[in-house]
């Protein structure tokens, strides 16, 4: 028993000193290499324009409002020296607003990542290299470039395309398809899942390379001569050609060469 509490107080002992020297100065100076920091910008904008992201690496967030204005919200983080100017600069014109990133490097370990809230009936085109990218609610056309990371876009009216071109899934929510609009998506290496009203009237194209096609959809496949058997079953479930209710002038064009494609009914 005097052996335990002599170990016990030696323990107690040691403990005390290594908290002792891992102060919270320590911690601090641990930290000091990198940190946050915020900016924040306001642009009168009309609402029919264009908004375009020539983005590098971190995350982008878009959500819409009524107001004829562009808000951005970016943070960046990474080395002290790197963080004294903003990590972006504007380039405007009269229907189109530039968003190009400055400060968003691996070399150098900075981030840069984005919310901002535009007006609901804009335009918008983003090039990113490595970002997550989220977008709510809007009512104009998107078009996405991406070399890797995800995209997620819920409640959208109008004309959607979507590349990536290494890895990442595909998203979309609540999409809507009116006469002409269309909705093409494609990756190297990820998932496609379209979650669309019951009432659909639109033609699908889709195809995975190595992967399935499931739809809660009824399509009406297009005919075409083939001959039934186990080859003929499987390319069925991976390449599907028809039509979706009464087939309008809208379509969807979904591809990838390794991951599943899911069109489901919200």
């Amino acid at each position: 028993m005097i052996y335990l509490n002599q170990l016990t107080l030696f323990i107690l002992v040691l403990l005390n000193s290594s908290l002792q020297a891992f102060s919270l100065k320590n911690v601090t100076s641990w930290w000091a290499g990198h940190q946050e920091k915020k900016f924040h910008e306001e642009i009168l904008f009309e609402s029919e324009g264009t908004l375009t992201i020539n983005h590098t690496n971190g995350a982008i967030s878009i959500k819409t409002w009524s107001l004829p204005k562009i808000v951005i919200e970016a943070a960046t983080t990474g080395k002290n020296e790197n963080l004294q100017h903003a990590p972006f600069f504007l380039t405007e014109e009269s229907d189109e607003l530039l968003i190009t990133t400055t400060q968003s490097d691996d070399t150098q370990k900075t981030a840069v990542t984005y919310e901002i809230m535009v007006p609901a009936h804009l335009n918008i085109i983003i090039n990113a290299q490595n970002s997550p990218i989220k977008i709510k609610r809007l009512q104009g056309n998107v078009a996405i470039a991406l070399e890797e990371g995800t995209v997620d876009l819920q409640d959208m009216h109008g004309s959607i395309d979507l590349t990536i071109s290494e890895k990442g899934s595909i998203a979309i929510g609540s999409a809507r398809l009116i006469e002409n609009d269309h909705i093409i998506a494609k990756t190297k290496s990820g998932t496609i899942t379209i979650h669309a009203p019951k009432k659909l009237n639109t033609t699908l194209y889709a195809k995975t390379e190595r992967g399935m096609i499931y739809s809660d959809h009824v399509v009406s496949l297009h005919i075409r001569n083939m001959k039934l058997n186990k080859e003929t079953w499987r390319d069925i479930r991976k390449e599907v050609i028809g039509t979706i209710g009464n087939g309008t002038k809208s379509f969807m064009k979904l591809y990838t060469e390794n991951g599943n494609i899911k069109l489901l009914i919200y």
